[in-house]
């Protein structure tokens, strides 16, 4: 890495992006990204013996006048007492036409024997090394033939054997800045050569795009960004160098701009997969939720690798949760459990969602699950004794109870388990437990707070006799014997007005409780 860091600092000198000072100034963003990992070119390779014939449409000569020129010439280096290199290099140039592969080099190697200096051959031999990949090879001759023409008397060749070397840089072995170098020595000799001037914008291009990559991997998006811009302006229709600047803007936290340059992404190339994924997440972000939605349900109509589709789903699904659509959730979390049957997470957040659509016997169904790949999870003890508990039968209290104990029992830390735990154990408030109560704090001389008691008793279970004679007690020991303002029977009795349809004689009636009630909470 640190040779490509040098190579940056180079190339940051010599071709600087364009844009103001404030741009280009380095800013606190993201850390985490991947750095880019370059592959190396394979630069030998087996080479075959024979292919077939390579003949141009419209050819004047066929593969038997090949042939018979090949004899001919077999004839005259037969004959001859020392052999011409000129005669071996045009039979290894139609042996090659004819495919055969290893007799054509037998013949440019015999070349060099005779004639080592011999261009047209050194070019033949590094085209065949260059077509087979053997890279090395290829350049070696590509510049023996630069060397054989120093004063390039030969231009037509030297600027072909230039463009080569270049193309090689360029293409397999991802040396730019050397590649820029080649093209450059080509237009120097041929100004009006339109294949350099091609080709060195393109390894301009992919100079840029490679050191976007680098400051992306360092986490400067803005420098990075800066050097997609001169990648764009060189190639306006790369969809690699939009996808990457879109990617680098929501890194960037700038998901609209961002947005923008995905959506070019995806005019340039209607099924680029990544583009549409990244600009759902961005829509996420800036919670257009219906247009993330789209995105992931267009991204499943393509044709997508399992990894790719589990991340969509589970991501839609999320989003549906988010939403509040919690069975259109579920859909897509059974979709996912499908491509990775063992994700207790899955489980997990289909119990979830069960629950939250009152499908409590499936809740406790999804958290079983959980619990065979995940036995020490807590948050599913947790959320199947809560399944349990909603089923509202004492076996399912009991049960949930065990999983709260469980849940402790793993974490002890754990506030969910023990809030869950005390909702369990907590008693349900009754008429005898209210007038229990009334009865401690009457013992107590807590007059006015016992009467609300047997107040709530009697308004729990207005048939419990017991409630309506310790009142009476009350009553009795205030001397109130014709106590006919009972807050809580003048309440009754505007309920039952309102239902009749009194409404008028109701709102007397509620009045009277509430000044009865206030006189009480006085006393």
């Amino acid at each position: 890495m640190w040779v490509s860091g040098i190579w940056i600092c180079w190339f940051d000198e010599t071709f600087p992006p364009s844009g103001t000072a404030s741009e280009e100034s380095d800013t606190e963003l993201l850390k985490g990204t991947e750095t880019v990992d370059c592959k190396e070119a394979n630069l030998q390779i087996e080479l075959v013996d024979s292919i077939q014939p390579v003949l141009l449409e419209g050819a004047t000569v066929s593969i038997e006048d090949l042939e018979e020129e090949v004899r001919r010439l077999t004839e005259l280096i037969e004959k001859e007492e020392h052999s011409s290199a000129f005669h071996y290099c045009r039979r290894g140039a139609i042996q090659r036409k004819l495919g055969k592969l290893k007799s054509a080099m037998d013949d440019l190697e015999k070349c060099f024997q005779y004639n080592p200096k011999r261009t047209d051959a050194l070019m033949k031999h590094g085209i065949h090394f260059f077509d087979h990949s053997v890279l090395t090879i290829a350049i070696q001759d590509f510049t023996a033939v630069i060397k054989e023409d120093p004063s390039n008397a030969q231009a037509s060749s030297v600027i072909f054997a230039y463009l080569n070397i270049g193309l090689i840089l360029l293409l397999h072995l991802n040396q730019y800045y050397e590649a820029i170098q080649q093209f450059t020595n080509a237009i120097e000799i041929d100004p009006l050569s339109v294949q350099a001037y091609v080709c060195r914008a393109q390894a301009y291009q992919k100079a840029y795009m490679s050191r976007a990559a680098y400051y992306g991997s360092k986490g400067r998006y803005s420098k990075a960004i800066l050097n997609c811009n001169e990648a764009i302006k060189i190639l306006p229709d790369s969809v690699q160098a939009y996808f990457y600047r879109g990617t680098l803007k929501y890194q960037n936290k700038t998901f609209k701009a961002a947005i923008e340059d995905l959506s070019k992404t995806i005019d340039l190339n209607k099924t680029c997969i990544l583009a549409y994924y990244n600009r759902a997440i961005c829509y996420y972000q800036i919670k257009d939720f219906r247009k993330a939605l789209k995105d992931y349900g267009i991204l499943l109509l393509l044709e997508l690798n399992e990894e790719i589709a589990f991340k969509v789903l589970i991501n839609r699904g999320l989003l549906y949760m988010e939403l509040g659509d919690y069975a259109s959730a579920c859909e897509d979390f059974k979709e996912a459990n499908i491509l990775s049957p063992d994700d207790s997470q899955i489980f997990h957040t289909m119990g979830i969602c069960y629950h939250r659509l009152h499908e409590f016997k499936e809740a406790v169904r999804s958290f079983d699950q959980v619990l065979k790949l995940d036995p020490v999870s807590v948050d599913a003890y947790v959320g199947r004794g809560n399944s349990y508990m909603e089923n509202g039968h004492e076996a399912g209290c009991k049960q949930a109870q065990k999983d709260f104990l469980r849940a402790i029992h793993l974490n002890p830390k754990c506030i969910k388990a023990r809030i869950c735990l005390g909702y369990n154990l907590q008693l349900t408030t009754t008429a005898p437990l209210l007038t229990n109560r009334g009865v401690i704090n009457q013992l107590m001389g807590y007059l006015p707070c016992a009467m609300k008691d047997y107040q709530q008793a009697i308004s729990v279970d207005p048939n419990y006799a017991l409630a309506y004679f310790n009142a009476a007690n009350i009553y009795f020991h205030n001397r109130q014997f014709s106590q006919p303002n009972d807050a809580l029977m003048y309440k009754f009795r505007a309920d039952i007005r309102g239902k009749l349809g009194f409404n008028k004689e109701a709102v007397e009636d509620y009045k009277q409780a509430i000044s009865i009630q206030e006189q009480i909470d006085d006393m």
